[in-house]
């Protein structure tokens, strides 16, 4: 997951040097308020939105980044860790665009990526992917969750999960400076330009960028701003305006074409400016927690770290990357497999890979039985997906996860060029089963 460059000398040799100084040549003159008009200005519902979006902050500098300007300024190796979906994982997009302005504007300072940002995923599975990123003990993190956070499943979970974002960093790396960056999508900017309320999710983040004095850019009110200004099209076919910034291609209102990264960069370098003050490093200190109840305990367990019988597989590095992306661990579990634990907690989850080879597992909590597909109306592809079971009472639980062979009905799921013989398993592929609190004794 780590993507390693070491001086500036490597970053030309081993990049488009064309490509990144043509575009940071364009940030250094943009920083937003210079771009010019060149779209047809976009309307708010009223003056009173209009003014509440003009004067609302874009950035929150709190506590700023002291550890890593420090480390700059002593020019120390500085590793920059970004977790987030797959706006912040897009290549050439708005992480690498930033990560680049620190290599070239600290030029002897040597500089390391961690890229841990997964498509579809929101905080809710972020925190429990962040063990394997503290492993690489970051200097900086930005996080990166706010779209992904707008759906039914996080909405009472992401408060929960951000504060153990922080919670988890801080207590296993007291150093590491944290900022989070709050992107958009189009229905949202239509939802601010509408009724002036900005997104719940990003509302929730602040609840705890506040509490612990993390700093924070909120990218999407610049775009909107923009748009207002007529200095940017929302969204549209960028070849019918060659000489107009687009920040959305029709058809995806989510992911960002190059200009609108270039935006998004702008907006994080712009702040980051304002936060590069010389300073003694410090360390963070964890705070009484917002909600006690948070998830600073969270834990993804793989079927080995459970009691497991059955014919159980682990994929190799190589199996385990071609089918399912960047994950710590893959396994698979033919029907009779069985997987049992004991936790105290009050959240269990599900992190998999479904398809067309996957099907039904019974999931039995505290002696209660209950089905659980994982197969589903996208599985004539294979694709990682997590779900959560319904919220447990705090204490101990006794559960059992079983692989089934009962049948489902995947022809309607199936393309008319598809193999059926693809589809006659019915496995089960966890990358790992999600809990909060503690994994007991076997």
């Amino acid at each position: 997951m780590t993507d390693s460059k070491n001086s500036l000398a490597s970053f030309r040799a081993s990049h488009s040097w064309a490509f990144f100084s043509t575009t940071l040549a364009l940030l250094s003159t943009l920083m937003l308020n210079t771009l010019v008009v060149l779209a047809q200005p976009v309307k708010t519902a009223s003056k009173a939105i209009d003014a509440q979006i003009r004067n609302r902050e874009v950035f929150h500098r709190r506590g700023g980044l002291p550890n890593i300007f420090y480390k700059i300024d002593t020019q120390q190796e500085v590793k920059i860790a970004y977790l987030g979906g797959s706006i912040t994982g897009a290549q050439n997009g708005w992480r690498d665009l930033t990560f680049n302005w620190f290599r070239l504007t600290y030029p002897n300072t040597v500089f390391h990526q961690a890229n841990y940002a997964v498509g579809g995923t929101g905080s809710v599975l972020g925190v429990f992917r962040l063990d394997d990123l503290l492993n690489e003990k970051p200097d900086l993190l930005f996080v990166e969750f706010a779209v992904n956070d707008e759906n039914e499943m996080s909405i009472d979970r992401r408060i929960l999960a951000m504060e153990g974002i922080v919670r988890k960093t801080w207590q296993a790396l007291p150093n590491t400076d944290i900022c989070f960056v709050y992107t958009t999508a189009l229905r949202f900017c239509d939802t601010l330009m509408l009724t002036g309320k900005r997104m719940e999710a990003v509302i929730d983040h602040e609840k705890i960028a506040s509490h612990y004095g993390i700093p924070s850019i909120d990218m999407g009110l610049d775009v909107v701003r923009l748009a207002l200004a007529g200095k940017l099209i929302l969204s549209a076919n960028p070849l019918e305006h060659p000489h107009a910034n687009v920040f959305l291609k029709k058809g995806d209102d989510y992911h960002p074409i190059e200009s609108g990264h270039i935006v998004y960069a702008g907006s994080v370098i712009r702040e980051l400016q304002k936060m590069n003050k010389k300073s003694l490093p410090k360390p963070h200190t964890l705070l009484m927690p917002y909600r006690p109840d948070n998830w600073q305990e969270s834990h993804l367990l793989t079927p080995a770290q459970t009691e497991h019988k059955g014919n159980w597989e682990k994929f190799s590095d190589e199996q385990k990357d071609k089918l399912a992306g960047p994950v710590p661990s893959l396994y698979k579990g033919k029907p009779g497999a069985i997987s049992r634990f004991r936790f105290e907690g009050n959240e269990l989850g599900i992190y998999d890979i479904i398809g067309p080879g996957t099907g039904i597992i019974d999931v039995t909590i505290d002696g209660q039985l209950q089905e659980v597909k994982r197969f589903n109306h996208n599985c004539s592809f294979w694709h990682r997906h997590n779900i959560f079971l319904n919220k447990l009472p705090q204490g101990v639980h006794t559960v059992e996860i079983k692989v089934t062979n009962k049948e489902l009905e995947k022809k309607l799921v199936m393309k008319p060029d598809d193999d059926p013989a693809k589809y006659a398993n019915y496995d089960w592929y966890p990358i790992g089963i999600l809990i909060t609190g503690k994994l007991l004794n076997k």
